[in-house]
Order: C-alpha cells, then sequence, then structure tokens
C-alpha cells in the first residue's frame, strides 16, 4: 500500500469519506475474523440488555474498538469504522483519519489481526518526541501505556 498524504482534508467533505473508506488494508481473511468477532459478541450479547455503545455497534454490524465515556468507535468487516456520541445515540461512518488511525491501532493490540488492516506511517511525519515512535508511554498507565501525545500513533501530524 502506497504512503497516505493527509493534507487537505477537512472533517466530514465528501472526498475524505471516500477516503476513509479505502484507508484500511482490509483483507478478505481480517473481513471474515471480525466477522466472526461480531456473531460471538452477538451470541454473547442476546440474553442480556446491550446498551450503548456495545449494543449500538452490533445493532449496526460493527465490532466494539474503543470507547471513552461519550464515544464510541466500532469497525464494521468492510473496514468501515463508525463514530458515536452518547449524546446522540448513533453510529455514522468516522471520517476524521486521525480518529480512525488511532482506535485501530488501539484495538490492534487485542485483536491483532487488525495490525495488517493499518496503514504505513505517512511521508512526512515525524515520531512523537514523547514516546520516541513507540505509541507507548509509561506515564500513562491507566489508559494500557498508550501515549496520550499521539494517541498511541507513534507519530504526529
Amino acid at each position: 500500500m502506497s504512503s497516505t498524504s493527509w493534507e487537505g482534508f477537512d472533517r466530514h467533505t465528501e472526498i475524505e469519506r471516500q477516503h476513509a473508506r479505502h484507508f484500511l488494508n482490509i483483507t478478505p481473511q481480517i473481513s471474515l475474523s471480525l466477522q466472526k468477532r461480531i456473531e460471538e459478541a452477538k451470541a454473547q450479547a442476546k440474553d442480556t440488555f446491550s446498551g450503548w455503545p456495545l449494543g449500538q455497534c452490533l445493532a449496526e454490524g460493527a465490532l466494539p474498538l474503543f470507547n471513552t465515556r461519550i464515544d464510541s468507535w466500532g469497525i464494521q468487516p468492510s473496514g468501515v469504522v463508525l463514530y458515536g456520541d452518547f449524546d446522540k445515540l448513533l453510529m455514522t461512518p468516522e471520517t476524521d483519519l486521525r480518529a480512525i488511525y488511532a482506535v485501530v491501532e488501539y484495538a490492534s493490540r487485542k485483536l491483532l489481526e487488525l495490525r495488517g488492516a493499518l496503514p504505513p506511517q505517512p511521508d512526512g511525519l515525524k515520531n512523537c518526541d514523547t514516546c520516541s515512535g513507540t505509541g507507548i508511554h509509561s506515564a500513562s498507565p491507566g489508559d494500557g501505556g498508550r501515549c496520550l501525545s499521539c494517541d498511541g500513533l507513534g507519530w504526529q501530524i
């Protein structure tokens, strides 16, 4: 996959939506693995109340990737990353490329198959000074060690 240019992308523009859909390298194997995980999560949740965000992600055919108290992200087997806001209880395609990369990178630490879906670091971006490009910072233990300066990316825009 060629390097990705992030210049000229304003949140929620049509060109960005199109680019975001093709941003991740979702192979057939990754897609099948995601579908299997979604089906397993649905089977586990079928006899319980599944509210926000699990129930909403599963209703949209997505596997939850990352949650805060208000925001939530999930991924569909096609590679579309969905963003949800607790205030709206609605999931829509995420178009912020940095958010897509950050949540998929974070989730790939537990869902190893997602590692292959991540594009390389875009040309012209420098490694994060805080974590020296690793994406992990020991001063962030409450967040799984994820570097908060770069959102675990290892590089900064």
